[in-house]
């Protein structure tokens, strides 16, 4: 009867290819910081192995995930990160970093955008504010 209930759970897992997640990080804190780096993406793939019910072997890391993850430094891993898994053809466990809308980080590009044209951009509309108010001066005086 045990070895009905694994099967069956075995088969719901692999019918459900895709699951999204937040995985908690705070393991890695207990660590040393020289040491936090490699610790974190052990927890991570551990994660993901019990949750996705593959052996830790068979666990592939996307490098945006990765590079999200050690973005600061060795140190200073985030708490937590939210990532998205699905089971690939050949049976390993694929992560990849989530993210809830692509237009948040398209707003984002855009605001950085503007604060590196930000200069030229203030100096454009104070001049055209300038001409507005000459403009409005001679209207006046008429």
């Amino acid at each position: 009867m045990i070895k009905y209930r694994v099967i069956i759970m075995a088969e719901k897992a692999k019918k459900e290819k895709e699951r999204i997640y937040t995985v908690p990080l705070r393991k890695a804190f207990e660590k040393p910081g020289s040491k936090r780096k490699k610790y974190a993406m052990k927890v991570l793939r551990r994660f993901i192995s019990r949750n996705m019910k593959v052996d830790e072997k068979h666990v592939k890391v996307d490098g945006k995930l990765a590079q999200f993850m050690f973005s600061c430094s060795e140190e200073r891993v985030p708490r937590k990160v939210r990532i998205k898994t699905y089971i690939d053809e050949n049976g390993n466990a694929q992560a990849i970093l989530y993210m809830k809308k692509e237009k948040t980080l398209q707003k984002k590009a855009k605001l950085q955008e503007k604060k590196q044209d930000g200069g030229k951009e203030k100096e454009k509309g104070e001049e055209k504010e300038k001409k507005h108010k000459k403009q409005e001066k001679k209207e006046d005086k008429k």
